[in-house]
């Protein structure tokens, strides 16, 4: 099978699957023993290899099912079928199927043409002809750029959760015995603030509370490399490693005795990875390709990836428009952002401050930017009209 759709590719050759585009390529191959791995990973825009010749390979997916654990490494899979279609912006969907005596594996992996990133997930299904219990499916195997340890720069960044320090992006300098765990429902990594420490997180974590789903690693020497994203809400868990010389970065959604009665299914949250070339600069710009490509729904310019300046607990700002709007002229602000507490309540949505937005909306224009006001319309108090007149629509309220 050999299909294309602009640059993206997929090649299969007996039981050897190799996928990519201009910028990426990865091969993956279903060996004679039954085993599921990746073989090869190359950043075509610099020809790098980021797959070792002597590792541990990277084996795809992975689940314990009552105890016993599924790989792609422990062997025993049987191909049973490929599939590729062309999606509607033009990329490639890849599906392909393997089983044993107890379960059916779907590995789909979509191919972005134009941009260096691929997109996977898993789905499982039970045909043991039993109900089972399920533990810690997961999410993403990587095991990369292991031939460069000491030239690497592992990133990561904190969450988006009311603490300090949040919202950061970590740089570490590998080395050998290097270990980082991550828990979406664990202890933020605080930093110091103005000579403080605060944690204000609500008491209910989402996804991306504590951790961004976002991962990196740059060769240093060579100015290049390597970042994965995946998405998911619930409670997950990864693990960074750099042991004898060899990387892994594994995550997991944290299930535990999860029922999986025969003939079901379920499908893992997607992840992409994808290759770079340049600094932490060129990092972010190339995810902004792909996403301002692929994944923005309103690609009107003025809305995305703007530079704010974001005002918070200043109203009423009619007599201090003009000085927020020359400095964020002279700093290079697009856009001016007021943040919370402008309104009377969440659900009502009525200025408390008399300031005339449609005045200062104006000459904000006037100034070639644009006004973003806070206001998620999702949200409701508790007595305000929305609550008093649909409490049916309330689900929760602070």
């Amino acid at each position: 099978m050999h299909i294309n759709s602009k640059d993206a590719y997929f090649i299969q050759d007996r039981n050897i699957f190799i996928m990519g585009s201009d910028k990426i390529e990865k091969k993956i191959e279903l060996t004679d023993c039954g085993r599921f791995i990746m073989t090869s990973y190359i950043n075509k825009n610099t020809g790098s290899e980021y797959i070792g010749s002597g590792v541990q390979k990277s084996d795809e997916f992975a689940l314990a099912i009552d105890g016993m654990v599924y790989s792609g490494n422990t062997g025993g899979w049987i191909l049973a079928g490929v599939s590729a279609a062309t999606l509607k912006q033009g990329e490639l969907e890849v599906v392909i199927a393997l089983k044993n005596d107890v379960l059916r594996i779907e590995r789909h992996y979509v191919i972005y043409p134009e941009v260096g990133v691929i997109q996977e997930w898993t789905v499982y299904e039970n045909v043991s002809g039993k109900d089972a219990v399920i533990a810690n499916p997961t999410i993403f195997i990587q095991r990369i750029l292991n031939d460069y340890i000491d030239e690497l720069d592992f990133m990561y960044m904190t969450g988006g959760g009311n603490f300090t320090g949040s919202t950061q992006l970590k740089t570490v300098k590998l080395h050998d015995g290097y270990v980082k765990d991550f828990d979406s429902q664990g202890p933020p990594e605080m930093s110091e603030i103005d000579g403080h420490y605060a944690n204000k997180l609500h008491r209910r974590y989402n996804g991306t509370a504590m951790w961004f789903e976002f991962f990196a690693l740059r060769n240093t020497r060579k100015s290049e490399g390597w970042y994965m994203t995946f998405d998911y809400q619930g409670w997950w868990q990864s693990q960074f490693t750099c042991r004898d010389r060899n990387t892994s970065l594994v995550g997991w959604c944290v299930l535990k005795d999860y029922a999986f009665p025969a003939g079901s299914s379920i499908k893992m949250p997607p992840m992409m990875t994808g290759v770079f070339v340049g600094d932490v600069d060129d990092l972010g710009n190339t995810i902004n390709e792909y996403i301002y490509k692929y994944k923005w729904d309103y690609t009107r310019d003025k809305y995305f990836n703007r530079t704010n300046m974001t005002i918070w607990r200043e109203a009423p700002l009619s007599k201090k428009v003009y000085k927020m709007v020359e400095a964020a002229r002279y700093i290079g602000c697009e856009r001016i952002w007021v943040d919370d507490f402008w309104f009377d309540a969440k659900g009502n949505w009525n200025g408390i401050f008399g300031d005339d937005w449609k005045y200062i909306n104006e000459y904000i224009k006037k100034n070639g930017m644009v006004l973003r006001i806070w206001m998620p319309p999702w949200h409701a108090d508790r007595l305000s009209n929305v609550w008093i007149e649909h409490p049916e629509w309330m689900l929760d309220f602070h």
